[in-house]
């Protein structure tokens, strides 16, 4: 496969910010680079993804473009810059494409919680006099406070083995796809850094299957073999990576496609 080429000197347009804030719909997504937010009216579903600053992102949204592309992330259809309250913004204008590893473990989390859950216990009058009269002093004490208590709602998850086995008839199919995107990105030269569970978008029984999004810590190499070495480098990918050679009686491809990371 011929590398793709990232040309250096290529940065996106400049659009008024007034030109997209009617596009502008609700965020649906926050991480460490960047938030994302639906494109309003968009058919079928599209994205924002925004992120703070401008020409140092132009080489992530052109990697995102080269890895819709090839099918491994989400297809791109623009990128820009943008000025709102005197700060630059990236904007990456993609194809909605679907939920994260780590909201499939939410949701099974979720319904392990439903399935154990007991009864719930029926209170006396008396214990329900008491927990009402608890939270009408909790609820003063928050209000005469000098601090100011923010609470954080994290939600549980399950682990990747238990969301993955949910998912897939066999863990071996989610791994050979997730590991056959980061190859197919490594034929282009570039590496993939971050397979964190809110950046690998399973898809199982669909014809996109695995995509990838988020691409602030990819590079882009020399050769192949430098990008994929490159690639396991991740703590992330190499956790993945052990638990894709750990699995028992792998198939022939599946052997195939470890070799190639170990070559």
């Amino acid at each position: 496969m011929a590398a793709a080429t990232i040309p250096q000197s290529t940065a996106p347009p400049f659009v008024e910010f007034s030109e997209i804030r009617p596009t502008l719909g609700a965020k649906i997504g926050e991480g460490d680079n960047g938030i994302v937010h639906a494109v309003k009216d968009s058919a079928p579903p599209r994205v924002y993804k925004i992120i703070s600053g401008d020409i140092m992102n132009s080489r992530e949204a052109r990697i995102a473009e080269i890895a819709g592309r090839v099918g491994v992330g989400p297809a791109v259809h623009r990128s820009f810059i943008t000025e709102q309250g005197q700060r630059m913004f990236t904007f990456i204008e993609m194809d909605h494409a679907g939920k994260t590893l780590g909201t499939h473990m939410e949701e099974v989390a979720e319904a392990q919680a439903e399935a154990e859950a007991e009864p719930e216990e029926e209170l006396t009058p008396e214990e329900s006099a008491r927990r009402e009269m608890i939270e009408r002093i909790e609820a003063k004490l928050r209000a005469e406070s000098r601090f100011t208590i923010v609470e954080i709602e994290v939600k549980p998850r399950a682990t990747i083995e238990e969301a993955v086995d949910h998912l897939y008839d066999k863990a071996e199919d989610f791994y050979f796809e997730l590991f056959s995107r980061i190859r197919t990105l490594a034929e282009a030269n570039i590496s993939y850094g971050d397979t964190h569970v809110g950046n690998i978008l399973p898809n199982p029984g669909t014809d996109s299957g695995v995509q990838l999004i988020d691409f602030d810590r990819s590079a882009e190499h020399e050769s192949e073999s430098a990008a994929a070495a490159k690639s396991l480098e991740s703590a992330y990918t190499f956790i993945h990576f052990k638990n894709f050679r750990e699995l028992p009686d792998l198939s022939p491809r599946s052997e195939a496609l470890i070799q190639y990371f170990r070559a």
